[in-house]
């Protein structure tokens, strides 16, 4: 299976790391993963975990 995709008549790869991505796409990662936190707060998951112990 090849590492690469040709997405809008470019060829780039689909494998990288964290490390390789520029700085928008970090943001926007970050970004996805603060928004998944705040749904989980709201959402009182964190309170099952208290709960238990």
């Amino acid at each position: 299976m090849s590492k690469h995709k040709m997405v809008n008549g470019k060829l780039i790869q689909m494998n990288k790391t964290y490390k390789n991505l520029k700085n928008r796409q970090k943001n926007k990662i970050a970004g996805w993963m603060y928004e998944a936190y705040k749904r989980q707060v709201n959402d009182g998951l964190s309170k099952q975990v208290e709960d238990v112990q």
